[in-house]
C-alpha cells in the first residue's frame, strides 16, 4: 500500500508468518509466537487500547524514517492488520482511511464492527505531529512570489 509520505513508500502487510525476510514486522497476532520488531498482540476481530496502537505506529513511522521496510501482519492478513494500515494512513491525512484502506490494501481490511469503530475514533493528531517533525510530507508548492528574493 502506498503513503504519501518520506516521498512514497510503500508499506506490507498479510498473514504473519510470511513476512519477507529483510522486512520489519508489526505482528498484530495474539495467537503467532513468531519474532517481531513491533509486536501488538491483538485478539482476531478485536482492537488493541489506543495508546497500545499510537506507540506501535510511532515505533513504526521512526523505522519508516530510516528507510525500513514495514510488514504488518496477523492470522490472515485482513481485519488486524488493516486496523493497523488504516490507522497508519490516517496519521498521514487520508480522510476515510477504512475506504482507502480497502481500496489500496485489500477489501476485507478493517472486517469487524469494533475495528471499524476503533478507527474512526482514533487519535492519530500526535502521530501527525510527528511526521511533520520528520519532514514526511511532501513540501507544498511555492508561488514564484514566494520563491523570488526580496528586493
Amino acid at each position: 500500500m502506498a503513503l504519501p509520505i518520506f516521498g512514497g513508500i510503500t508499506v506490507f502487510g498479510g498473514p504473519y508468518p510470511e513476512k519477507p525476510a529483510g522486512m520489519f514486522g508489526v505482528n498484530l497476532a495474539a495467537e503467532i509466537a513468531l519474532p517481531s520488531e513491533i509486536a501488538l498482540p491483538i485478539r482476531n476481530y478485536g482492537a488493541p487500547t489506543q495508546a497500545a496502537l499510537q506507540e506501535g505506529i510511532a515505533q513504526a513511522i521512526e523505522r519508516l524514517a530510516k528507510g525500513e521496510i514495514l510488514y504488518a501482519g496477523c492470522k490472515f492478513g485482513y481485519g488486524r492488520t488493516g486496523l493497523f494500515m488504516a490507522c497508519l494512513a490516517k496519521a498521514c491525512g487520508i480522510a476515510n482511511p477504512i475506504e482507502w484502506t480497502r481500496s489500496l490494501y485489500h477489501p476485507k481490511a478493517v472486517e469487524s464492527e469494533e475495528q471499524v469503530e476503533f478507527v474512526q475514533n482514533f487519535d492519530a493528531s500526535a502521530l501527525t505531529q510527528r511526521l511533520r517533525e520528520l519532514h514526511a510530507f511532501p513540501e507544498p508548492e511555492r508561488s514564484a512570489a514566494q520563491k523570488s528574493p526580496p528586493m
